[in-house]
C-alpha cells in the first residue's frame, strides 16, 4: 500500500476519533452510516490534493443494462492516480466480507470502464466532453467494524481460496479508532494490489 493511502487512512481514523469523541450521529443501539466514511475520505483526499477531484454517487451501466442505472460510491482522482471507492456500514462478518467481495466484482467491471470512458470522450468523435482519465486508476474499500475479530480476519486471512475470492485482490488493513459504548470500532481498509486501469486500459482480471 502506497505511503500517499496510507497517510489519507491514517488521517480519517484521527479525523473520526476527534470527531466521535464529540458526537455520535446515530439512533441510540445503533450505528451511523458509511457515508460518514465517504464523505471524511473525500475531505482528508482533497487536503491532501488540493488540484484533485472527488466526486460521490458516480452513474455507470451494469451488465445487461445500459440505463447506467447503478452507483460508484465516490470516485477520487489527481492527473496521475484515481480511485473507485465503496464503502460499508456495520454489518456481520459474512455479510460484510460477501458485499466488498460483490462490489469488487463491479469495481473491476467492463461496464464500469466503459461507462467512464463515455463519461470522458463521449459516444462520437466530435463530443465535447476531452476529460483524460488518470494514468492508474485502483479499486478501493472501506468499511465500519465494530468486531475485533473480524478487524483481525480482514487484516490477516488469505482469501484466495474462498467464496470472497475477491478480497485477495487487496493490500488491507484494519485501524482501530477507539471504545464507543463499551464496543472496540475499526475501520477496514483496502485497496487493489494492482489498478484495474492503466492509462485508460482495463486491466484483464
Amino acid at each position: 500500500m502506497s505511503i500517499e493511502v496510507n497517510q489519507l487512512f491514517l488521517s480519517l481514523k484521527e479525523n473520526y476519533k476527534r470527531m466521535l469523541d464529540q458526537f455520535r450521529p446515530c439512533k441510540p443501539g445503533s450505528e451511523f452510516l458509511e457515508q460518514n466514511l465517504i464523505s471524511l475520505f473525500v475531505h482528508e483526499f482533497l487536503k491532501q490534493y488540493p488540484e484533485g477531484i472527488a466526486y460521490t454517487e458516480i452513474p455507470f451501466m451494469i451488465k445487461g443494462n445500459e440505463y447506467w442505472a447503478s452507483r460508484l460510491d465516490a470516485f477520487l482522482a489527481t492527473d496521475n492516480v484515481g480511485y473507485l471507492l465503496e464503502a460499508k456500514g456495520s454489518l456481520s462478518q459474512s455479510n460484510l466480507f460477501e458485499s466488498i467481495h460483490l462490489d469488487l466484482d463491479r469495481i473491476i467491471s467492463p461496464e464500469l470502464h466503459e461507462s467512464f470512458l463515455k463519461m470522458a470522450k463521449g459516444y462520437k468523435k466530435d463530443d465535447e466532453r476531452i476529460y483524460n482519465l488518470p494514468n492508474n486508476v485502483y479499486g478501493l474499500v472501506l468499511a465500519d467494524c465494530w468486531s475485533k475479530s473480524t478487524a483481525n480476519e480482514w487484516k490477516s486471512k488469505n482469501f484466495t481460496e474462498t467464496e470472497y475470492a475477491n478480497l485477495g485482490r487487496l493490500n488491507r488493513q484494519s485501524i482501530y479508532v477507539g471504545n464507543y459504548g463499551n464496543s472496540d470500532y475499526f475501520i477496514l481498509c483496502g485497496v487493489t494490489k494492482q489498478p484495474v486501469w492503466i492509462n485508460s486500459i482495463r486491466m484483464e482480471s
